[in-house]
């Protein structure tokens, strides 16, 4: 079908207005923006297949100033008849009429042979819109995009995949969160844990019970074990205190052991053998050397001066033991606090550095506004300094491109200049032409034209008979087919899965019966034959015309003349585009001025904000940066001063607790000068050990002497007996003479010493364990006591761990046993539980059916890739290979991923995506005019809206060269323009056949070609 005339009453703004004479090839129809060609494409839409509903998003085009709505279309049938198509307003899709040239009424839907307004527009008609949409498909998307335009004209196919994929994905997803099913099973297993917690809860409720009386027995054992353990920590501690005294003891002990054969010896056997001697000296030395010792005894205890104040302070020493380690810690915590001040003022310095604010004093950077406002206002001027770099950039990219095209246009006017032949010599070759007349074999040629075309009509008319029918029956075919799947769809949706598969299969056994091919005219081989024999007659007329040289100097006259005429039309093209580049120059220019104006506004603003805030010295493009280190330089010296109050607080602790121990050594010379605070308490403690050792001392020496005193009376009576007994001495000293008896007296003397000592050491071992009330039982080296303090308090701390742990233990399982007899019950967990499960199923078979039209729709796509793309792209890659020059050669389809790929003239394999943007859309319109070759068997007419203004001069003219090829070829095609350049490459490279659309200053729209 071919549209002839088109007459409109009334549509949009264009009134009354009429197109005659459209024959078939190629049409331009040329007009400024807001001319009507959108118009014009719309209203042969509405035409054929009726006016948009207003409930769509489509524009119904009614008429504002009262002209009757509607207009009608002159076709031409396949089969050389005419039609006139009106519409007019009526009901909402208008009320429409088609009458043939015989006057006889007709059906519209027999004439568009099953066509409907989205096929029609997705295989005949495509605009720039359709094409820049390319641009903003996702790179991975591109190949799908094009192997779905390659079936069915437009991406509807594989849309409805995604939207199918997307329903299902929004229902279920593997491994997903938000679908509605991944969180119905999530909270499906989330009630399931309830029941079997519930289940557990009750099978284990009595195991709480019993497990809450063992949790109160272990923690009764353990608080005994605790008391037990500080005991046995108490006792170590006194252990340890009398522990030098027991070491001295066995010190003593190992001495006497050591001196052996004294045990018959006398007793005093000096004394008893100087009173045998003479009874006086005798008695006047052992007198003398008692009463030495007795004042040895009182030497001893003028010595041992006891500190009595220094007793005094075992409480506060006491004291201050207990509170060491609240000391320690507070003395780390304000080494801790110290370390993050020294931090804060490294950061502080390091920031104020950056932001060169040395000399800027805490309140005033504490008075930086950081207010919202001042903050938004920041933003604005950084965003408008980008923004205006951004469009000086641009302005300079745009500059450069402006002034290389002036250039170059200028050149090309020169050259056409200097192409132009003198007036005198077009006149003179003119003058020849014109005197030259045709003979009888120039009539001769003429009239064998004349056949050759009339047999090429009927042969075309042969062949589109032949191929109409099978045109009609892939309609039918395609129409079954797309209404099997809605219909099956539509009953899957409703659950009546017995019809949707009969529907499908009803679809598929109709589809199969109409795609079979239908046999050819037989007469066309003959029309054919005689076709060849007419040009072979042309041929040789020809040859007889052109024999004499006088015809070929006309002939090359007439070539020269013609060439002359498209130099003088291009020369007038190409001033008209020398005058719009310097246009669009010295609009370049204003641009730049008014730049610089906004410039100069937005620095002024900037230095007047930047001055108030200090920051006058920071660039603009850094300002960001500065605004935050600013507020965190404020936050950092309100820490600091905080850090400060903490670490003076802790100072004066610890100053407390050392004016303590300064009044603990006052008066301790060796301790009041010269030491620190951790070893002022041992040492204190040492001191204060030993004056309480002088204490027990001194008593003991009391006693001693009080047994020199009785020893020396007992002396002065045994001294009338001396004398007789030296010998019985000298025997029972197993000794010769009195040297030998001295010596070996001397050493017996020593031995009574140590034992004395080792007696005064057990006794005062003796009061020190009645005095703590302590056994000591074990004999064991310092050192082990430390370990075993050790060790003790380390199981104290383990205790009361575990006591701590029993007590939450015992916490939690009461509290368990509240909420189990608080909960609701297991009745009401399964109940949910299998409500939770019907929702599921309900939204597993909404999944079902979608999952089951995506299938379908997969089998569809394979099918028509089966049936139709195999021609579809041996028609795109002609047109492509011949758009681009013979760059690439071949589109490859993937059968495995449904993706279109190229293949380059060297072999090379490209994705879509891997190609250039302008070959993307070569490649795309080689699609939709193969797509629309393959499908419009019963040639509709090709609609094409400004598709070729993205292409640069060499593109533009090869998509041109491909139209005219189509249209040599039968079709009819109407390309719609607002580009003179493009109208006048048509004008120059084609024989198209230009229509312009002008609107008067009354508003009145004319059409002229």
């Amino acid at each position: 079908m071919k549209i002839k005339g088109i007459h409109i009453y009334g549509f949009g703004k264009l009134e009354n207005l009429m197109i005659d004479d459209l024959s078939s090839g190629l049409h331009v129809i040329m007009g400024e923006n807001e001319a009507g060609k959108s118009t014009i494409m719309a209203f042969i839409h509405a035409i054929l297949f009726g006016f948009p509903a207003k409930n769509q998003l489509d524009s119904r085009y009614e008429p504002k100033k009262g002209a009757s709505y509607g207009g009608k279309l002159i076709v031409e049938s396949r089969n050389g008849h005419s039609y006139t198509i009106e519409r007019v307003a009526g009901k909402q899709a208008g009320d429409v009429t088609v009458i043939n040239d015989l006057g006889h009424p007709c059906s519209l839907d027999e004439l568009l042979d099953g066509i409907d307004k989205n096929m029609f527009k997705a295989i005949f008609s495509f605009n720039i819109m359709d094409v820049q949409n390319v641009k903003l498909i996702d790179s991975d998307e591109l190949g799908s995009f094009l192997f779905s335009s390659g079936i069915i004209g437009n991406d509807k196919l594989h849309r409805l995949s995604q939207e199918l994929t997307k329903e299902q994905e929004e229902l279920f997803k593997p491994g997903g969160r938000k679908p509605v099913m991944n969180k119905l099973l999530a909270d499906l297993k989330e009630e399931q844990r309830i029941v079997w917690q519930w289940e557990e809860k009750l099978a284990c409720y009595e195991k709480l019970q019993v497990e809450a009386k063992q949790l109160e027995n272990r923690l009764s054992e353990t608080k005994e074990r605790k008391l037990e353990a500080e005991k046995s920590v108490k006792l170590i501690d006194t252990l340890l205190s009398i522990q030098p005294i027991h070491d001295k003891k066995e010190r003593v002990k190992i001495e006497l052991e050591r001196m052996e054969g004294f045990n018959n010896f006398p007793r005093d056997p000096i004394a008893r053998l100087e009173k045998w001697q003479t009874e006086k000296n005798f008695y006047l030395t052992k007198f003398e050397k008692i009463k030495s010792d007795m004042v040895d005894c009182e030497q001893m205890l003028k010595n041992l001066s006891v500190d009595d104040l220094l007793l005094a302070k075992a409480g506060l020493m006491e004291e201050l033991v207990a509170e060491r380690p609240r000391y320690d810690q507070m003395k780390e915590r304000l080494a801790v606090l110290e370390t993050e001040r020294e931090g804060l003022e490294k950061q502080i310095a390091l920031i104020k550095q950056e932001l060169n604010w040395q000399q800027l004093d805490s309140d005033s950077i504490q008075s930086f506004d950081s207010s919202i406002p001042s903050k938004a206002e920041m933003k604005e001027l950084y965003a408008k300094n980008q923004a205006l770099s951004n469009q000086k950039k641009r302005l300079d990219d745009e500059f450069k491109v402006l002034k290389d095209e002036l250039e170059k246009q200028e050149v090309r006017v020169n050259t056409l200049e200097e192409e132009l032949l003198p007036t005198d010599e077009i006149q003179r070759m003119e003058s020849l032409v014109s005197k030259q007349n045709l003979d009888s074999v120039s009539q001769d040629v003429k009239l064998t034209d004349q056949l050759i075309s009339q047999l090429e009509k009927q042969m075309e008319y042969q062949e589109q008979e032949n191929v109409s029918k099978q045109g009609r029956a892939k309609i039918i075919a395609l129409s079954a087919i797309v209404i099997g799947i809605a219909c099956s769809s539509y009953f899957f949706i409703q659950n009546n899965i017995f019809i949707a598969v009969v529907m499908l299969v009803f679809a598929l056994v109709f589809t199969a019966l109409n795609i079979k091919p239908s046999t050819a005219n037989t007469s066309l081989k003959r029309m054919k034959d005689e076709y060849q024999d007419l040009k072979t007659k042309r041929d040789r007329l020809k040859e007889k015309l052109y024999a004499s040289d006088v015809s070929a100097t006309v002939e090359e006259y007439k070539a020269r003349l013609s060439k002359q005429k498209s130099v003088i039309e291009l020369l007038q093209k190409e001033r008209l585009l020398l005058t719009q580049c310097e246009r669009a120059y010295n609009r370049n220019i204003e641009q730049f001025e008014e730049w610089e104006k906004e410039s100069f506004h937005i620095e002024e603003r900037w230095e007047r904000w930047a001055k108030v805030r200090s920051l006058e010295h920071i660039s603009l493009s850094f300002i960001e940066e500065a605004f935050e280190k600013a507020v965190l330089l404020r936050q950092s010296i309100s820490n600091l001063e905080a850090l400060k109050s903490k670490i003076n607080h802790l100072q004066q602790a610890c100053q407390e607790f050392q004016t303590k121990v300064s009044q603990l050594v006052a008066g301790v010379d060796e301790l009041e000068h010269g030491i620190t605070i951790e070893d002022a308490l041992p040492l204190m403690r040492s001191k204060l050990n030993k004056e309480m050792e002088k204490r027990q001392q001194s008593q003991k020496i009391k006693q001693e002497l009080e047994a020199l005193e009785n020893e020396s009376r007992e002396l002065s009576v045994q001294y009338s007996g001396a004398d007789k007994q030296i010998q019985l001495l000298f025997e029972q000293a197993q000794v010769e003479d009195e040297e030998q008896y001295r010596l070996k007296s001397e050493q017996y003397v020593v031995s009574l010493e140590l034992e004395k000592e080792y007696t005064l050491l057990s006794s005062q071992l003796e009061h020190l364990l009645k005095l703590y009330q302590v056994s000591y039982t074990e004999h064991k080296p310092l050192e082990v006591w430390k370990a075993e303090k050790v060790e003790q308090e380390k199981l104290l701390r383990d205790l009361k761990q575990q006591e701590q742990e029993l007590i939450e233990n015992r916490t939690a399982v009461k509290e368990t046993i509240r909420q189990l007899e608080e909960e609701g019950s297991y009745s009401d967990a399964v109940q949910q539980v299998e409500l939770s499960k019907g929702k599921l199923q309900q939204y597993a078979r909404k999944w079902a059916v979608y999952a089951t039209a995506q299938q379908m729709l997969l089998r569809t796509i394979e099918f028509y890739r089966d049936v139709k793309l195999p021609k579809v792209l041996e028609q795109a890659t002609k047109h492509f290979q011949y758009l681009t020059g013979g760059k690439y050669t071949r589109i490859i389809d993937n059968e495995e991923h449904r993706k279109l790929y190229v293949q380059h003239q060297d072999g090379t394999v490209f994705a879509p995506k891997e190609l250039s943007q302008a070959t993307i859309e070569q490649l795309f319109i080689s699609i939709r005019l193969a797509v629309a070759s393959v499908w419009g068997e019963q040639q509709f007419p090709f609609i094409i809206d400004d598709s070729f203004v993205n292409f640069d001069e060499l593109r533009t003219e090869q998509a041109i060269s491909l139209l005219e090829k189509l249209a040599d070829n039968g079709e009819q095609i109407m390309f719609f323009t607002c580009h003179s350049h493009i109208k006048n490459l048509f004008a120059i490279k084609s024989s198209a056949m230009i229509h312009t659309i002008d609107e008067s200053e009354k508003g009145k729209v004319t059409l002229w070609s």
